[in-house]
């Protein structure tokens, strides 16, 4: 009756089928999946032999062994109700929800009993006569147990649905980032900074700190601490109307960002502190730099028609006017069948669904020639892949859509899809200083992305750099059924996004190194820069960085300082670790824990 094989072998079995369904994919998965259901079914096999070999050995030993088989056996039904669930067509939005919260009440009604009763027995293993008391009250625990758990489970979903937040936490003044200080190194004209404040002021004193160290990292740095009240023509030439202001001025250009005095009303931006300031020295401390957006062929828009159902761009204005740059749209009626402006820092194209005139593409191709600089978010999920446009890249994007089962992202309002995912891969390249300073922590979400690839016939002297990948899991959906098909697709890295730029080979000399070059980040997604996903931080800093390696402020990449609390994006697989981790194998290795103890401390009674 002490023999353990049962419980082993069950446990084996529940470790085999998990490697199966949340690590491997193929072959090894199938492998893993028909090992745990054989060695659960070998489970109920001991158990049986168990039962069969106490059947005579009296009514208490029959009931004991009796009890382990029938928990034994619920425990497999909750493993088949989640086999189910797995078999059922992902569009079953009644019955898949219902499985998915019964199958683990069920395998842990069954386990954890299990588990209860093996213990007993083996607490047993040394007396004359099996007790039936002991094996039905561990069994009744580890039910109060089970139960408890899952009621904590329904409160604590109930608790994430009705969500309220109490903000008791302490909070401090971002100090200056990478990035900011290296703005600050690279200033070439004097920058005044004004802060209008009164003495003694708790908000002066914490931002003073913060400027101080930027007045020390550059001669070009002059800071100020100005009363309103003792300066009111200075005050009214700023146009600041009380204190708890800073002005920032070089020449006649001014910024102004306002603080407030008292620390409750300047949490939000003490918090955020790094980024407000580094905002206003770009605008001060930069020439007037213009990013045009090309309209006209149905692209996406930053104040796009009610008809539009895509994704606007209004985030990604903000990101770009926080950047210093204007933004304007380019179409024909602002010259684009003649030539880009000479003003154009950046050109995007952002999703176009019609094609380009050939006057167009042909001013586009003058403006990267003469060392123009160009953001192309393509669209393949509506059917456009501007292949005129992107042949003087030396890339192409594929029309069949990047898919995967793994890493999946579940949008609100919109069905889980397997071109919907995130991936942390990226390379070692400015355009990804950010992402690769976290080291796969920073997530890039998807939606919808077609395949990039370096073209045959690439013009020479460009190079084409891969800067963001799927993960290995993904494939190519060339037959579009939203499901991978072994003997047609393969499962590998796909290339997301491109940089492109003049290759150093192409420009030896010195004149021709100064002259601006070619630059161009080419991404098989225009969803990666929609409202809403971009304030994912991953999509954020690809975009910014990228921006910034375009602009040629690649030096000023990195992650900006910030205290406040970011929401975290999950995928399918991090929410299912997060739940099971927090309500199921914590609380079962505490009462694994206790069951331990209490039987050592029976053990050495008897004893």
């Amino acid at each position: 009756m002490t023999r353990r094989s049962p419980l082993i072998v069950f446990c084996l079995g529940l470790a085999a089928l998990y490697l199966g369904e949340r690590t491997l994919v193929g072959n090894a998965r199938l492998v893993a999946d028909g090992l745990g259901a054989a060695l659960l079914l070998a489970t109920l096999a001991f158990a049986t032999l168990r039962l069969a070999r106490e059947w005579h050995a009296g009514r208490e030993n029959r009931k004991a062994a009796a009890a382990g088989l029938g928990t034994y056996g619920l425990a497999l039904v909750g493993v088949l109700l989640y086999a189910l669930m797995q078999a059922l067509p992902a569009d079953s939005t009644h019955v898949r929800p219902l499985l998915a919260v019964v199958w683990p009440f069920v395998l842990l009604l069954g386990f954890g009993p299990a588990l209860a009763i093996e213990q007993a027995l083996a607490s047993m293993a040394e007396t004359p006569q099996l007790e039936l008391w002991r094996v039905k009250l561990a069994r009744r625990a580890a039910r109060i147990v089970v139960l408890t758990l899952v009621v904590f489970a329904g409160v604590n979903y109930a608790a994430a649905e009705w969500n309220r937040k109490l903000d008791l936490s302490y909070f401090r003044i971002t100090e200056p980032s990478a990035p900011t200080l290296a703005l600050t190194e690279g200033l070439t004209e004097p920058v005044r900074i004004l802060m209008f404040f009164a003495p003694g002021n708790d908000v002066a004193q914490a931002t003073r700190a913060y400027l101080d160290v930027l007045a020390a990292k550059s001669a070009n740095i002059r800071l100020e601490l100005v009363d309103q009240a003792n300066e009111p023509e200075l005050a009214k030439e700023r146009k600041v109307r009380n204190n708890g202001a800073i002005v920032f001025e070089r020449g006649s250009q001014r910024e102004t960002l306002q603080v407030g005095l008292d620390m409750e009303e300047a949490r939000g931006v003490l918090r955020r502190f790094d980024r407000e300031v580094q905002e206003r020295l770009i605008r001060v401390s930069r020439p007037s730099r213009v990013v045009y957006f090309s309209s006209g062929h149905m692209e996406r828009d930053f104040a796009p028609s009610g008809s539009d159902k895509r994704a606007g761009l209004a985030d990604l204005k903000v990101l770009l006017e926080s950047s210093g740059f204007a933004v304007k749209r380019l179409g024909l009626g602002e010259g684009l069948g003649a030539t880009v402006p000479t003003d154009a820092g950046i050109v995007v194209v952002a999703g176009p669904i019609e094609p380009f005139l050939p006057i167009e593409v042909a001013a586009i191709r003058a403006y990267l020639e003469r060392g123009g600089r160009l953001l192309a978010l393509i669209d393949p999920d509506n059917g456009s892949c501007e292949d005129e446009l992107l042949a003087p890249l030396g890339v192409k994007v594929s029309n069949a859509l990047v898919a995967t089962d793994r890493q999946l992202v579940r949008l609100e309002g919109r069905a889980e899809s397997p071109y919907d995912f995130a991936t942390t891969r990226a390379s070692a390249h400015p355009a990804t200083t950010t992402m690769n300073q976290y080291g796969g922590r920073m997530s890039v979400v998807v939606l919808g992305a077609g395949a990039l690839s370096k073209r045959k016939d690439s013009p020479a002297g460009l190079k084409q750099t891969p800067i963001l990948y799927s993960m290995a899991e993904a494939w190519e959906d060339k037959n579009k059924n939203r499901a991978f098909d072994a003997e047609s697709e393969k499962r590998e890295a796909r290339e997301l996004a491109y940089a492109v730029e003049k290759s150093t080979a192409a420009a030896p000399s010195v004149a021709a190194a100064t002259t601006p070059s070619l630059r161009a980040i080419v991404i098989g997604d225009a969803d990666v820069a929609g409202n809403g996903l971009i304030r994912n931080a991953g999509n954020a800093y690809l975009l910014l960085d990228g921006i910034k390696w375009l602009a040629g402020d690649e030096a000023l990449a990195g992650e900006i300082a910030s205290e406040e609390d970011v929401p975290l994006v999950y995928n399918k697989d991090n929410d299912a670790v997060w739940f099971y981790g927090t309500s199921f194998i914590v609380p079962a290795g505490v009462l694994a824990f206790g069951l331990f103890f209490t039987g050592r401390r029976s053990r050495r009674k008897a004893g």
